[in-house]
């Protein structure tokens, strides 16, 4: 797979303590971007840790973590950290942007 002329790895990430995060993608530079997929329409503070330990770990080569709900609103959740909906996937850009600090 490849992204903007750079090799991408993908994986999933699981630490010691059981946090687990369903998709990593890795550049070759270690940039990261981090993935969640919920089932439901709620997504719980809860639901946002692994992504904030990861983020703690990977530090400034964490580019981003997103959650993808069944919801109809997305937000920002915090540094580097955004909770969309999953139809975003599909939807132009520009035609839907993040709420606030959600």
């Amino acid at each position: 797979m490849s992204f903007a002329e750079d090799t991408v790895r993908m994986g999933h990430w699981r630490s010691y303590d059981g946090e687990e995060v369903d998709l990593i993608l890795e550049r070759a530079d270690g940039a990261v971007v981090a993935i969640e997929v919920k089932a439901g329409s709620r997504v719980r503070d809860g639901d946002l840790a692994p992504l904030r330990t990861l983020r703690e770990h990977v530090g400034e080569a964490f580019l981003a973590g997103v959650v993808f709900h069944t919801g109809a609103h997305g937000y920002r959740a915090g540094d580097r950290l955004l909770v969309l909906p999953t139809d975003s996937l599909w939807t132009p850009v520009g035609a839907r942007t993040p709420a606030g600090d959600g």
